[in-house]
């Protein structure tokens, strides 16, 4: 993809018209306070700036809180004072039913931040209780290797040490104390948490042992502190990830990376991400080219709008003769981007304004196998309202049934069979849903499969694990009565 280059100083034109968007966001990422009054005003703030401006909906910020929250998971009870607030004032809406399950647990995770039996060990190092973090050290069993995870963690997928606790929590007192007395060595992870508690006196301490990453860019972007974002670019020539200021959104990270390269393209393509029609336009007003594809995975503006459900964004690039067809580097057309995010705006926007709805990914999928997989139950409903083909296979046979039983949502599965779906379907290991849910160990779902018509007796032992075959074994003596 070629640049487009400007003379025009993008940052001084737009930083003002977005300040109060900019400060809005940061209140969320770098929100520091439990404080009950602050709370209160933080959300009156978002509230005004985001909401009543129609550029966020409700769920939306329930969604960046819980985003915002695994980078500062220190304040997590505060996050979810504002998520309380939003429920509490919207009464009567009905919210994303995967988000309201994450916020009703927090309580419940938070506490198992750290084993319960290791409270002691998560309340200094939340403190930075240098004397009782010493005491835990000294108990016998104490095991210096151990690795903790949690889901509300940065990445869920990794698991950390205390010293990488520490640096994420910014326990400067036990963070030395593992240093000086027990020789802790400082992994790449203790830099990069560093950019996310942002102490001095630990930062600067694992520069001398590892050098920053992509990773530790990401994390300053995460953390919107603007000062990390510049030493890291001016000090290690790390470049800011434009994707990353999306994901975050980092509004004022991407207007730095805007005036410093003036990929007009680039950022055109990212523009819908941070939800503001009047900043697409800018993009516009420079002939940037409606359907140019990103660097990474070819995708458009118009499919990222489809994946923040900006209906407003899309009439605006469909109004410029985007194509609400186009397809991404793995051949998803808007329309599957907002079907695997329950985007319901976006996805009859889309079907509305010509939007194929059987439309074939890489592997064959449908926007319906994505709404399958990603347990989007609304989708699910309004696609087959709207005709997609329920029994649809990918190149591997598998149908959106197939997926809903792997996932073991029982309402989708009903939905699909109710409507006609084909509930003997194989993929291409001759599985059928109800073997889905049978590796699954899912008796309700198993129940409902074959009181739906689910043959199984048709599943010989030579064929499968012996596992499997004394579950079918149990099942044929069970419904022989």
């Amino acid at each position: 993809m070629s640049k487009v280059h400007c003379d025009e100083e993008h940052f001084e034109v737009l930083m003002p018209q977005f300040a109060s968007y900019c400060e809005t966001i940061d209140s969320i990422y770098r929100l520091k306070t439990d404080a009950d009054d602050e709370l209160i005003k933080i959300y009156q703030t978002i509230e005004n700036n985001l909401i009543q401006t129609k550029l966020f909906s409700h769920d939306d910020i329930i969604s960046v809180l819980l985003v915002a929250l695994r980078f500062n998971n220190r304040f997590v009870m505060s996050y979810y004072s504002i998520y309380q607030q939003i429920i509490d004032a919207q009464k009567n809406q009905i919210f994303n039913k995967q988000q309201v399950s994450f916020f009703n647990n927090i309580k419940s995770d938070f506490d198992s931040l750290i084993d319960q039996d290791l409270k002691q060990l998560s309340e200094a190092i939340l403190s930075d209780d240098i004397e009782l973090f010493i005491s835990y050290t000294q108990r016998v069993g104490f095991d210096i290797n151990k690795q903790f995870s949690n889901k509300l963690f940065p990445s869920s997928a990794n698991s950390y040490s205390l010293i990488e606790l520490c640096c994420y929590y910014g326990a400067v007192g036990c963070f030395k104390f593992l240093r000086s007395e027990l020789d802790e060595e400082i992994s790449p992870a203790c830099l990069q948490l560093s950019f996310l508690s942002g102490k001095p006196d630990i930062m600067n301490e694992c520069l001398k042992y590892q050098t920053p990453d992509e990773i530790c860019m990401e994390y300053a972007i995460a953390s919107h502190n603007i000062d990390f974002i510049s030493f890291l670019m001016n000090e290690y020539d790390l470049s800011i990830n434009v994707e990353f200021c999306g994901k975050y959104n980092n509004l004022h990270a991407f207007l730095i990376y805007l005036d410093q390269t003036n990929d007009i393209n680039e950022c055109f393509i990212y523009s819908p991400i941070f939800r503001i029609p009047s900043l697409c336009e800018y993009f516009l007003s420079k002939n940037v080219k409606i359907n140019v594809k990103g660097y990474k995975d070819n995708r458009k503006a118009l499919h990222n709008a489809a994946l923040c459900n900006c209906p407003k964004i899309m009439e605006l690039l469909l109004t410029h003769n985007a194509k609400v067809n186009i397809k991404s580097k793995n051949k998803k057309t808007p329309l599957h981007y907002a079907a695997q995010k329950n985007n319901l705006e976006s996805v009859i926007y889309l079907i509305d304004h010509g939007a194929k709805i059987d439309s074939k990914a890489y592997f064959a999928e449908t926007p319906l196998h994505y709404a399958a997989l990603k347990n989007c139950l609304e989708t699910v409903k309004v696609l087959i309202s709207l005709g997609a083909n329920i029994n649809a296979k990918t190149v591997n046979n598998i149908t959106a049934i197939s997926l809903a039983a792997q996932n073991n949502n029982k309402e989708i599965v009903e939905i699909l069979i109710t409507n006609g779906a084909y509930i003997e379907s194989k993929d291409y290991k001759g599985k059928t849903a109800l073997l889905y849910a049978s590796e699954k160990g899912d008796k309700d779902l198993i129940d409902f499969l074959i009181s739906h018509g689910a043959n199984h007796s048709s599943h010989s032992c030579t064929k499968w694990k012996s596992g499997y075959c004394k579950f079918f074994n149990f099942i044929w003596c069970r419904y022989q009565h």
